[in-house]
């Protein structure tokens, strides 16, 4: 039986704001028979740390919270067969500090999207929040949980089936990366702007970090031109060889049915509330604004 340290030699990171791509990229590259996907295991990222937001720094690794990690994800890759790791939590854009202490051999694929696209659908995952989680992440957050952390995470239950008239006690349900004073933006500010400071905070941080590793260990691709050839261009970068069924699930993502464009009415809308939080972040990307 492989060692928990042979089955994490460099592990593949697929990280970027939320709305961004990485579940499409992340579900692709899965396709590879080497590679064990492990997908939003957001227990297990917290664990020890579940009175912060998801902005962890590098010291809230402590040994003892690695170690837990670094064990749960190789007994998924044992389970499934694999060799490797593919993983993709959006909120690891926030704190990929505390990820690489973790993962000290890490290899990270930063997919980056246009920030008004992403605000858009960040506010749509937002709005259909209440409706519930789909019975997959259910079943996967069941397994991450651990009943003596229970504690820590009844606020948050409450906030998920408290009805709206209840929200001034019990603050909003959260989703996706959680920043620091979330629910005071959520007081003072529209939902567009707290969207755009999702992706604003992710990508930055997320961009801030990557560029000072070493090339062999940072990529950054954009989510407009995700296609056969970048498909390549990650493959060499992780060490994998993309068989047939990787660049075929790339085809049926985006051959056939390509990338959706917002809705004009939803896009004026974002650009009217949250431009000024995007356009600065947008501008140094080399994405146009108008």
């Amino acid at each position: 039986m492989s060692s928990d340290d042979e089955l994490l030699r460099s592990p593949v990171f697929v990280i970027g704001a939320p709305r961004s791509g990485t579940t499409v990229l992340s579900q692709v590259l899965s396709a590879h028979p080497d590679l064990a996907l492990i997908g939003e295991p957001r227990f297990t990222w917290k664990h020890g740390n579940e009175r912060r937001s998801d902005w962890l720094r590098a010291e809230d690794a402590r040994p003892e919270v690695v170690r837990h990690i670094r064990h749960s994800f190789a007994e998924v890759a044992r389970a499934e067969g694999c060799d490797r790791i593919l993983e993709k939590t959006p909120s690891n854009a926030l704190r990929m500090p505390f990820v690489d202490r973790v993962f000290p051999d890490a290899c990270y694929v930063h997919v980056i999207r246009n920030g008004i696209d992403s605000t858009i659908s960040i506010r749509s995952y937002w709005e259909n929040f209440g409706a519930g989680l789909p019975s997959r992440v259910v079943r996967r957050r069941l397994r991450d949980f651990e009943m003596r952390r229970a504690p820590f995470y009844v606020k948050e239950l409450l906030r998920r089936i408290a009805p709206a008239w209840v929200r001034p006690l019990t603050g909003r349900s959260i989703w996706g990366p959680e920043l620091p004073g979330m629910q005071q933006m959520l007081r003072e500010m529209t939902l567009e702007q707290v969207c755009a400071l999702q992706w604003r905070f992710c990508v930055e941080e997320a961009c801030g970090f990557g560029r000072r590793l070493d090339p062999s260990r940072y990529l950054e691709v954009r989510y407009e031109d995700l296609n056969e050839e970048a498909l390549l261009r990650i493959a060499r970068f992780a060490g994998i060889e993309p068989p047939e069924p990787v660049i075929e699930a790339l085809r049926q993502t985006f051959g056939d049915r390509g990338r959706r464009s917002p809705d004009p009415e939803e896009r004026s809308l974002v650009t009217e509330r949250a431009l000024p939080i995007l356009e600065p972040t947008l501008s140094w990307l080399g994405y146009e604004t108008d």
